[in-house]
């Protein structure tokens, strides 16, 4: 978790010096407004597992240069323990910008998401 925690204050620092030189222009977005909003449940669990995600500047945020203005919103549920909820909220985002795909095919650059992030998962779960 700390080398995670290391690595994303890493990233937001270089995000952030980057803005300070030059702040990204809104692009079509500023024209565009979508609202949510959260709202959870836990039911008669003791704590809430589900996770969720809202990147309104994907691209931005993740580095996304080719121009086309992305958003993305992900609801993760809990039920199978907060582990598989948590790591999926956290690196799900991260896998799908890496995709080549994402330019050119959504549905092929998320499958190869979601099999990839499962992997990942697999691996962690067998180290602990």
């Amino acid at each position: 978790s700390e080398p995670l925690q290391r690595l994303f204050i890493n990233k937001l620092r270089e995000v952030c010096l980057a803005w300070q030189k030059q702040l990204p222009s809104p692009g079509s977005s500023a024209s565009r407004t979508h609202s949510c909003s959260v709202h959870a449940i836990r039911n008669t669990r003791r704590k809430m597992e589900d996770r969720h995600i809202i990147l309104k500047e994907f691209n931005q945020l993740l580095g996304l240069q080719d121009g086309v203005d992305r958003e993305y919103y992900a609801v993760f549920d809990g039920h199978g323990g907060v582990d598989a909820a948590t790591y999926a909220a956290t690196h799900l985002h991260i896998v799908l910008s890496q995709q080549e795909a994402l330019k050119s095919n959504a549905a092929t650059a998320f499958k190869s998401t979601f099999t990839q992030t499962d992997d990942m998962f697999k691996i962690k779960a067998k180290r602990e």
